[in-house]
């Protein structure tokens, strides 16, 4: 392996320690829903600016340990969220599916992303039918799960 995939590996598990304690402590003094929707919304944006090519060298680790906080941070805000809000007789079970819901949609997500970005013209990247086809499907997830999670909320209220 290259020395540049090890700095950057490295830079995305040491950010996604610092980030979890990070965002835990922000959740107790700003709320979990609102730092889940920015640390959801910055992981996005880190998906799509990762791969584009439009960064490299310093930049693009910067844009790596960015993902490596964000990404895990938001998992373990949706996790607290789940259990503040179901009864204790379920809370378990509701997670576990939450949990395996995540690991599926970490699986096929790059599969799908990488299967579409791969359909753009060389050079192209996001800026292709088949990247907008991403970009577009990216949206529509992240929207969908504000949405249910939203409905989520108010239902437990």
């Amino acid at each position: 392996m290259s020395l540049t995939y090890r700095l950057g590996e490295s830079n995305l598990f040491l950010s996604g320690v610092i980030g979890s304690a990070l965002t835990g402590l922000l959740a107790m003094r700003y709320g979990a829903w609102a730092l889940t929707v920015v640390s959801g919304t910055a992981c996005a944006v880190c998906l799509v600016l990762v791969p584009s090519g439009l960064f490299s060298g310093v930049p693009l680790m910067v844009l790596v340990a960015l993902l490596g906080m964000f990404s895990p941070s938001t998992q373990n805000l949706v996790n607290s969220l789940v259990a503040d809000s179901v009864g204790p007789s379920l809370r378990a079970a509701v997670l576990g599916v939450t949990l395996g819901v995540g690991r599926l949609g970490a699986v096929a997500a790059p599969v799908i992303g990488s299967f579409l970005l791969l359909r753009a013209g060389r050079g192209q990247g996001l800026a292709s039918p088949a990247g907008a086809v991403f970009l577009a499907f990216a949206a529509a997830c992240w929207l969908g799960v504000l949405a249910r999670r939203g409905r989520a909320l108010e239902a437990a209220r």
